[in-house]
């Protein structure tokens, strides 16, 4: 099993709150199965720009310790159907993905990659979330 983490998990590990230490210790856990992509990366990025100066070297740090799984055209075909529903970000992590077989289950805080990716058949994982907490 591939966990695939979105910019929102790496945003909130690095974040300096204390509401994601369920998160930390999951990623501990499940490190030697989780993968990200240079699109996780952007998010981040931007996620945490603002207030949060300063962070790019700690993302890109980060992300370089992750094995990064490539943004590939069948991963922009799959989400070039995602993104009639949600957001381009979100459709583009879901494509990413979907597209690779090893990845079985999406780790975010994101609404719409969580919707969406359930529409794919891949796992949702919000580490110290409800299980459900995106369903309507």
């Amino acid at each position: 099993m591939r966990y695939y983490l979105d910019g929102t998990v790496i945003a909130h590990l690095l974040s300096d709150g204390q509401d994601f230490g369920a998160l930390r210790d999951w990623m501990v856990a499940h490190e030697r199965e989780a993968v990200t992509s240079v699109v996780a990366r952007w998010e981040a990025t931007e996620e945490m720009s603002g207030p949060t100066q300063g962070r790019r070297s700690q993302i890109r740090e980060f992300v370089a310790g992750l094995p990064q799984v490539p943004v590939s055209g069948k991963a922009v075909e799959v989400g070039s159907y995602a993104v009639a529903a949600v957001r381009p970000y979100a459709a583009l992590h879901v494509g990413i993905a979907a597209a690779h077989e090893e990845i079985t289950a999406v780790v975010t805080y994101d609404h719409d990659v969580a919707t969406a990716s359930r529409l794919y058949g891949l796992e949702v994982v919000s580490p110290g979330w409800d299980p459900d907490w995106y369903v309507a």
